[in-house]
C-alpha cells in the first residue's frame, strides 16, 4: 500500500514537472525546462512524448549527443512515428550527417505524407546534399500542403538562388520578405548576384531593412560606468563563422596578434561547431559563449551584463545573424566588419563599418549607415592553410593549351558574366574553362552551363565542370589552372586568396557594390593592382596579355605565393596595429560626447575623423602609456632589419633522464647554458664523474642511487663493468658476446629505491623522458601513463642485441605507445657490430648488424592536432635543439605562424630569402618582389569552398522542431 502510494505521488510530481517543462519550453526557456524534464523522466523514462519534447530542449540547447539519444529511445517506443524521424533528420543535418538525415526525412515522408514540415525536413536534406532539383521538388510538395508556410517558401526561393535562377529567388523571397529578416537578408544578398539591377536600387533595399524589423521605439543604450578613453576596453565579436568559415580564415590571424593589454574579447558564437579555428580563438578568449539558444532578449542582456563597450558584428545578412538584437543597440558602440559584409547594413543602430579605401572609395559614404572606417591596407586578413599543396609547374606547359578557372561560388555566374567569359575562349584557341563548386554537384546545374556556354559558341568538350571536395583537394584543383577569372558583379573574396596561394593570377572586373570589390582589394594590398581592371575591354586585354606570354605566366606562378605572404593581406601584427588604433580611436571620440563620424589612416599610420583638423591622439592603457616610446623604437628597429628568427619559449621544458645520459654527454655546458630546461636525472650506478660540480645548478635535480620503476624497492646488479650494472639482471654469460661476457659479471647485488612517475609529487608537467636500455622501460611506462598523458616526447634506447632481462622491445613500446596518445617517430643514435676481425690491415671496415638505437616516440596524430601553440613551441624547440630535425620543427612552427615558420628555414639556411637573390635569378617579367615578411601564419581550414560573404546568404528553414 505504501509503495503504492509513493509511486502515485511520484507521478504527480512528475506530470508537474512535465507541466512546467513544457511550459518554460513554449518561453525559450530551455535550460530551466529541461531541468524539470529530467525530474519527469526520472520517473517516466519510456514516456514517448516526454523523450521527444526532451530531446528538442537538448537540441536547443546545443546538446546534440543527448538530443541523439533520446530521439532513439522514443523511435524503439514507436518506430513508425513520423514526428521523431522528421526531428532526428533536423538533428543530423544540423550535425553535419546529411545522408542519415535525408534517410528520416523519407521515413517521415513516408509514414505521414500529408505533413508538409516532413517534406521541408526532406528538402532540407536534399539541398545539404547538393541535389538541388530534388530539393525544390520537396519544397512545393511541402508548399502544395500548406501554402502558408513562409518558412519553405523561403527555403525554395533559397534553392532557385542555388541553381543560378536569381529571378525565380527573388519573386519568391519579395512575396515573403516582411514576414521575417532572415527572409529579407537571403534576398538582399541574391540582389548582390544578380548583373541587372542597378546599384541605387540595392543600396535602397539595404537600407529599407531598419524600416522593416529594427524596433519601431528606439531603446536607450547603455552608457558604461567608466568612460575613461585610456582604460582597457571589453570587446564583444558576434558570429556563425568562429570556425572553419570565411570569417575564421579572416579574423584568426588579427585576434592572435592583437597588441597586448588593449582589450578583453567575449565571443559570443550562433554556431555549435568548434573546429581547429574554434580553438584557437577560445585560447584569446576572456568569455566564449554559445548564443543558438538564447532569444534577443537574452542576448541583449547578456552583453549588458558583460559590459561590453564595442560590439563587432561578424555574420550580417549570411546565416543566423542576430541582427534584430543588433538592432536594440545593446552596446555604447557597435562595429560592422567581416561576415556577411557586402555592402550598407542598412541597420541605424551600427556605428561604424571596417572597411579600407578599395572597398569604399571616395565618394561612397552616402550609400552607407554606417559611418566609414578605411584601413589602410586590407580590411581583412588571410589565414593561410597549413595543409596548402605545393605549387605545380604552369599547366599550359603541361597541356599545351591555357586553363581558365573560377571556383567562386557558381551563384555568382550569369548570363553576363558566361557572355565575356565565351569571348575570352573564342579569342584563345584551344583554351578551357574549368569551373569548380558545390552546387555543380547537381545534374541539372552543370548541364544548363554547359547549355548557356554552347549558346555562346563554346564547345562543352573545353568545359570541365566539377562539385565539391574537401578544401585539401580543392586547392590542388588550382594545379589545373593557368589564369583564375573572377566573377561580376559579385566578385571573390576568400576564394581570390587561395588562387593567389596557389600560385594563379586572378584578373578582376569590379563590381558596382562592396561586394564587387573583394578581390579588387586583395589584389592591390598584395601588390598586384596590375590585374584590377576597370572595363570589360581592359578586364579581356589583362587576360590574353597573361595568356599570350606563358614565360611570364610560369615566372608569376613560382613567386605569387611568397607575393601574397610578405603582403600586408597576410601581416596579422600590422593588421592588428591599425585595428587597435581604429577602435581606440573611435572610443576616445565616444568618451569625449562626439558623434560616429567617417576615420582614416594618414601616410604615417596616424588616425584622423572627417571634421577635424588634427590628427587624433590616442590615449593608451597605463602600462603600454609608459613604455610606449620604447616599444616604438623598438618597432622601428625591427622593421629597418631582416627578420631573425628566435625562440620564444612559454616556459622551461621539464625533463627526467632516468641514466644521466644527458649529463654525460659532449657539449654539456652548452646544453645548460640554454637555460630552457628543468631536469630531474636519475644516476642509479653512481656513473657520474664528480657529481659534485652539478650541485649548484638552480635547475637540475640529481637523484642517486635511485632508479625510475613502480614505486617498489629494488636489487642493483653491480657489475665488473660499471656500463652493465642496472636493476635489470645481465643475461647469463653463455648468451652474450664473448667481448661482453667478463664486463657483465655480476659482482654483488644493492638495494636500491625505485621511483613511480605517477607519484612524484610536485610534477605538473612533463615534456621529456629519457629511458636508456637498462631501465625497466614498461613497468616505468606502465606507472606513468598519468605523469606521460600531455608529454611531447619519449627518448628509450633499444637493444636489439640484449644484455640483460627485460629489456623493452620496439614491439612491447609501440604497444603501450598506441594505447596512450604516442606514435613511433624515427631512430636516433644508431649503433653497429662489425663481424670483421679486429685487423689494421682492414680497408674498408663495415659494420652492418644493428646492435642498438634510441627510439623517439612523439603525441599521435590526433594528441599532436591539439597540442596547444606553447607545447608546439615546446616540441620544435625539443626536436631542433636535441636532434637537429628541421622538417618536423618547421612544420609544428607553420602551425603556430607561417612566417615564424619561414624565419626558421631562413635562418637554418634552409632557403634563400628574397633579399638574398641576385636579380638576375629572377626572370623578366615577374612581379616585383614585396618587403620582408611580417607575421604569417601557417594555415588551418576544413571543408568547402567559400567565398569571404559567406558559404550561404542567411539561412534556410529556422530548424526549430514543429510541435504535434
Amino acid at each position: 500500500m505504501a509503495q503504492q502510494a509513493r509511486g502515485a505521488l511520484g507521478r504527480q510530481q512528475a506530470s508537474k514537472a512535465l507541466a512546467k517543462g513544457r511550459r518554460l519550453f513554449g518561453e525559450q526557456r530551455y535550460t530551466q525546462a529541461l531541468a524539470h524534464l529530467e525530474q519527469a523522466l526520472a520517473a517516466s523514462p519510456d514516456d514517448h512524448a516526454l523523450l521527444v519534447l526532451s530531446g528538442k530542449c537538448c537540441y536547443q540547447l546545443g546538446q546534440f549527443a543527448r538530443t541523439r539519444e533520446l530521439f532513439d529511445k522514443a523511435l524503439a517506443q514507436r518506430p513508425t512515428d513520423a514526428f521523431t524521424h522528421d526531428h532526428l533528420s533536423i538533428l543530423l543535418n544540423a550535425e553535419g550527417k546529411h545522408k542519415e538525415a535525408l534517410h528520416h526525412a523519407e521515413l517521415a515522408c513516408r509514414y505521414e505524407p500529408d505533413r508538409y514540415e516532413h517534406h521541408v525536413s526532406l528538402g532540407n536534406a536534399y539541398k545539404a546534399l547538393y541535389h538541388y532539383e530534388q530539393a525544390a521538388s520537396a519544397f512545393k510538395k511541402a508548399l502544395a500542403l500548406n501554402p502558408d508556410s513562409f518558412a519553405t517558401v523561403n527555403n525554395l526561393a533559397n534553392v532557385e538562388r542555388d541553381l543560378g535562377r536569381l529571378d525565380e529567388a527573388i519573386a519568391l523571397y519579395t512575396r515573403i520578405e516582411e514576414k521575417s529578416y532572415y527572409v529579407y537578408s537571403n534576398k538582399l544578398t541574391t540582389m548582390h548576384y544578380h548583373p541587372d539591377i542597378p546599384p541605387a536600387m540595392i543600396t535602397q533595399a539595404c537600407r529599407r531593412w531598419d524600416d522593416l524589423f529594427a524596433p519601431k521605439t528606439p531603446l536607450p543604450r547603455p552608457v558604461p560606468s567608466d568612460r575613461a578613453p585610456d582604460r582597457v576596453l571589453r570587446l564583444g565579436l558576434v558570429s556563425d563563422g568562429f570556425r572553419g568559415h570565411p570569417v575564421g580564415h579572416m579574423i584568426t590571424r588579427v585576434i592572435e596578434r592583437l597588441p597586448a593589454g588593449h582589450f578583453e574579447l567575449f565571443f559570443y558564437s550562433t554556431s555549435n561547431k568548434d573546429d581547429r579555428f574554434t580553438k584557437r580563438l577560445k585560447a584569446h578568449a576572456q568569455t566564449w559563449l554559445g548564443i543558438m539558444h538564447l532569444s534577443d532578449d537574452q542576448f541583449c542582456a547578456r552583453l549588458q551584463a558583460d559590459q561590453i563597450d564595442i560590439l563587432l558584428e561578424l555574420s550580417g545578412h549570411n546565416a543566423n545573424s542576430r541582427l534584430q538584437a543588433v538592432a536594440r543597440a545593446p552596446a555604447p558602440l557597435i562595429v560592422k566588419w567581416v561576415g556577411g559584409l557586402i555592402n550598407t547594413t542598412g541597420v541605424e543602430a551600427i556605428d561604424y563599418l571596417l572597411s579600407d579605401t578599395v572597398e569604399t572609395p571616395p565618394g561612397v559614404d552616402a550609400d552607407y549607415t554606417e559611418k566609414l572606417i578605411r584601413l589602410p591596407d586590407d580590411y581583412i586578413c588571410y589565414d593561410l592553410p597549413r595543409y596548402a599543396p605545393p605549387v605545380a609547374e604552369l599547366p599550359a606547359r603541361r597541356h599545351g593549351f591555357v586553363t581558365f578557372g573560377c571556383f567562386n561560388n557558381p551563384s555568382k555566374l550569369n548570363h553576363r558574366l558566361l557572355a565575356q567569359w565565351a569571348k575570352l575562349l573564342q579569342a584563345t584557341g584551344d583554351s578551357r574553362l574549368y569551373l569548380k563548386g558545390h552546387q555543380f554537384n547537381d545534374a541539372e546545374l552543370v548541364h544548363r552551363v554547359k547549355e548557356q556556354l554552347a549558346a555562346l559558341g563554346i564547345a562543352k568538350e573545353r568545359l570541365l565542370i566539377e562539385g565539391s571536395a574537401a578544401h585539401e583537394v580543392l586547392l590542388a584543383c588550382y594545379n589545373q589552372v593557368d589564369i583564375a577569372l573572377d566573377t561580376w558583379p559579385y566578385s571573390g573574396g576568400l576564394t581570390t586568396c587561395e588562387a593567389l596561394l596557389m600560385g594563379v593570377p586572378v584578373v578582376t572586373h569590379p563590381g558596382p557594390t562592396f561586394a564587387g570589390r573583394h578581390s579588387a582589394t586583395h589584389l592591390v594590398n598584395a601588390g598586384l593592382p596590375e590585374l584590377v581592371t576597370d572595363s570589360w575591354d581592359a578586364y579581356h586585354a589583362r587576360v590574353l596579355e597573361l595568356a599570350g606570354d606563358l614565360d611570364s605566366l610560369a615566372t608569376i606562378r613560382r613567386h605569387l605565393r611568397e607575393v601574397l605572404w610578405y603582403s600586408p593581406v597576410c601581416d596579422g601584427a600590422r593588421f592588428g596595429d591599425h585595428f587597435t588604433s581604429a577602435l581606440r580611436a573611435i572610443w576616445q571620440r565616444y568618451c569625449d560626447g562626439k558623434p560616429a563620424a567617417a576615420l582614416r589612416f594618414d601616410d604615417s599610420g596616424q588616425v584622423w575623423f572627417e571634421g577635424e583638423s588634427a590628427p587624433e591622439q590616442l590615449a593608451l592603457p597605463a602600462p603600454l602609456s609608459r613604455a610606449a616610446d620604447e616599444t616604438a623604437a623598438h618597432q622601428a628597429a625591427l622593421q629597418s632589419t631582416k627578420p631573425r628568427f628566435s625562440w620564444n619559449l612559454p616556459g622551461r621544458l621539464i625533463v627526467i633522464d632516468n641514466s644521466a645520459q644527458l649529463l654525460r654527454q659532449p657539449g654539456l655546458e652548452d646544453f645548460l647554458a640554454l637555460e630552457a630546461f628543468g631536469l630531474v636525472v636519475f644516476d642509479p650506478a653512481s656513473r657520474l664523474q664528480a657529481p659534485a660540480r652539478f650541485a649548484n645548478q638552480a635547475h637540475l635535480q640529481l637523484v642517486q642511487h635511485a632508479v625510475l620503476g613502480d614505486g617498489q624497492p629494488a636489487q642493483l646488479h653491480v657489475c665488473l663493468d660499471p656500463a652493465f650494472s642496472s636493476p635489470l639482471k645481465p643475461l647469463p654469460t653463455e648468451q652474450l658476446p664473448t667481448s661482453q661476457r667478463q664486463g657483465a659479471r655480476v659482482l654483488t647485488e644493492l638495494p636500491i629505491s625505485t621511483v613511480a612517475l605517477n607519484q612524484i609529487d610536485g610534477l605538473e608537467s612533463l615534456d621529456w623522458l629519457i629511458l636508456d636500455d637498462l631501465a625497466d622501460a614498461n613497468r616505468i611506462l606502465e606507472h606513468g601513463d598519468q605523469a606521460l598523458k600531455d608529454s611531447l616526447l619519449i627518448q628509450v634506447r633499444i637493444a636489439f642485441q640484449p644484455t640483460h632481462e627485460r629489456q623493452p622491445t620496439l614491439a612491447e613500446l609501440q604497444y603501450w605507445a598506441a594505447r596512450h596518445g604516442f606514435r613511433f617517430y624515427r631512430f636516433e643514435s644508431l649503433t653497429h657490430a662489425s663481424h670483421f676481425p679486429e685487423r689494421s690491415d682492414l680497408l674498408e671496415p663495415q659494420s652492418t648488424e644493428l646492435t642498438g638505437a634510441d627510439a623517439l616516440f612523439i603525441p599521435s596524430a590526433e594528441r599532436l592536432a591539439a597540442l596547444s601553440d606553447d607545447q608546439r613551441q615546446k616540441l620544435s624547440f625539443l626536436l631542433h635543439t636535441a636532434f637537429g630535425i628541421k622538417d618536423l620543427t618547421y612544420a609544428l612552427l607553420a602551425d603556430i605562424d607561417a612566417r615564424l615558420a619561414e624565419d626558421y628555414l631562413i635562418a637554418e639556411g634552409c632557403v634563400a630569402h628574397a633579399w638574398e637573390r641576385s636579380a638576375s635569378e629572377l626572370e623578366e617579367g615577374a612581379w616585383e618582389e614585396r618587403a620582408e615578411p611580417a607575421d604569417v601564419d601557417g594555415p588551418d581550414r576544413d571543408g568547402p569552398d567559400a567565398d569571404e560573404s559567406g558559404s550561404a546568404p542567411a539561412t534556410d528553414q529556422d530548424d526549430e522542431f514543429v510541435f504535434d
